[in-house]
């Protein structure tokens, strides 16, 4: 394991921070723990492994919703079930190929791509009240997205919910926000579709969406908008799909084990060249006790 140590010297005083190691993580949904999908098959939650349930009244009807989760590398995703209903909201897995609509289900697990980026799972949202959680430590870097089968066919054709796009002011999009440590927000608008020139223009195969401008985050939030609403609320379906979710994610470890008596063994520049006095700017030192640290030389 490689490992960085930044020192600031100041008044002949070298103060030792903590081993950094920085690693790629990519979320591909395909070994999600507990999770198995055979081909064209899908998971949109549970009612047994649940994080926590709510009984209500709606309509008149006694219900019950069932909210979940689970983890891909740095990645948390949250999902919910209401059984009566037959209804779901949040992020399920799917493995469909098929690029097809005929009906909500199992039109609405497939995308216009025709299955995975890579492999055979991806990832299918649906609505806005769910979030990514992410780890600590972990910077975005982006991931890939395309329709929702059910998303195309409504703005393509219209449905008894939305209307088809007609004129040049008809548009989809979602918005990613990056929610930081202080509350700040990262976003960047995905334009999944618009009317132009006669025609609808839409994703219809994997985009790559490059978020490294957001960071590091604590969790992504997603916003849909376009132009065919109701008393305020969109009529096009809000679905995306998503896949090879990417990061970069650093750990830090305390060198507990470190000497407190080791001294100076070695030093070079950051191409490589043997140092024999300390050189302004940044010197890779080698100590005695066999770590290395990156010291700033000012």
């Amino acid at each position: 394991m490689k490992q960085f140590y930044a020192l600031i010297m100041a008044a002949m005083t070298v103060v030792p921070a903590m081993a950094q190691e920085t690693t790629t993580a990519v979320a591909s949904f395909e070994n999600v723990q507990g999770i198995e999908l055979n081909a064209d098959s899908v998971y949109y939650g549970s009612t047994e492994d649940t994080i926590y349930s709510a009984t209500y009244v709606s309509w008149g009807d006694t219900v019950t919703t069932y909210y979940s989760q689970f983890k891909d590398g740095p990645f948390t995703l949250t999902q919910n079930i209401t059984p009566k209903w037959t209804s779901w909201s949040g992020f399920a897995i799917s493995a469909c190929k098929d690029t097809t609509y005929k009906a909500l289900t199992p039109g609405q697990f497939h995308n216009v791509a025709g299955g995975a980026y890579e492999g055979n799972n991806f990832v299918v949202l649906y609505g806005s009240s769910d979030s990514i959680i992410v780890d600590k430590g972990t910077s975005i870097k982006g991931f890939y997205v395309t329709n929702s089968a059910y998303t195309r066919n409504s703005f393509l054709y219209g449905d008894k919910f939305s209307k088809a796009f007609s004129a040049d002011s008809c548009f989809f999009n979602v918005t990613v926000e990056g929610v930081k440590d202080d509350n700040s927000v990262v976003s960047k608008v995905i334009d999944l579709a618009s009317y132009s020139n006669g025609k609808v223009n839409y994703t219809d195969g994997w985009q790559w969406v490059d978020l490294s401008e957001f960071g590091e985050v604590r969790a992504l939030k997603f916003v849909f908008d376009g132009s065919d609403k109701s008393y305020g609320y969109l009529n096009t379906p809000t679905y995306l799909c998503i896949d090879n979710l990417t990061a970069d994610v650093t750990t830090g470890i305390a060198d507990i084990n470190r000497d407190a008596n080791a001294i100076e063994v070695a030093r070079y520049s950051l191409n490589g060249t043997r140092l024999s006095a300390p050189q302004k700017g940044i010197n890779i030192v080698k100590m005695s006790d066999g770590t290395t640290r990156k010291v700033l030389v000012k």
